[in-house]
């Protein structure tokens, strides 16, 4: 509809050429974005679920289910790779030295404040994680992620 105007409005030489090239990239981003919004919310499960467990020395989570996306069994097949790379890249930051000891105390330290409740902490964790992309639609998607086992799509 705003491409649209845009369009409307460059045709009628109310507008400069360079911002409809903006107006069609901006929505070429917004595409993008929403296209990889599935493996993205994937990944970052998967690392909420990988430092929650790493940080309770519970191992790693099990693998979730991942079948009937829209996308087919190819997109199935990439959230499922995602959360293996999210649950991988908690264990990594686990095991960053201080870092990693740093992550694992504030884990358990939200764990405790949150009456020693891993599930609470996970969906603080998630939200957080989804607030730092910048991915409110992801958050409202999964408002409320299960504890101990995991969500996949």
């Amino acid at each position: 509809m705003e491409l649209a105007q845009t369009l409307t409005e460059a045709v009628a030489g109310e507008i400069d050429p360079k911002a409809w090239v903006e107006q069609v990239l901006n929505a070429v981003l917004h595409l993008w974005k929403a296209v990889e919004t599935e493996e993205r919310g994937c990944f970052l499960r998967g690392w909420c679920y990988g430092a929650l467990y790493g940080a309770l020395d519970m191992g790693e989570p099990r693998l979730p289910n991942f079948s009937g996306s829209p996308g087919g069994p190819e997109q199935d097949d990439l959230d499922r790779a995602k959360w293996l790379e999210g649950v991988s890249q908690a264990g990594t930051d686990l095991a960053d030295g201080t870092a990693g000891v740093a992550l694992r105390n504030k884990i358990l330290l939200r764990i405790a404040v949150d009456g020693g409740h891993p599930g609470t902490t996970l969906r603080r964790t998630w939200q957080a994680a989804c607030d730092a992309a910048d991915d409110q639609a992801l958050a409202q998607a999964y408002d409320a992620l299960s504890w101990p086992e995991p969500i996949g799509a």
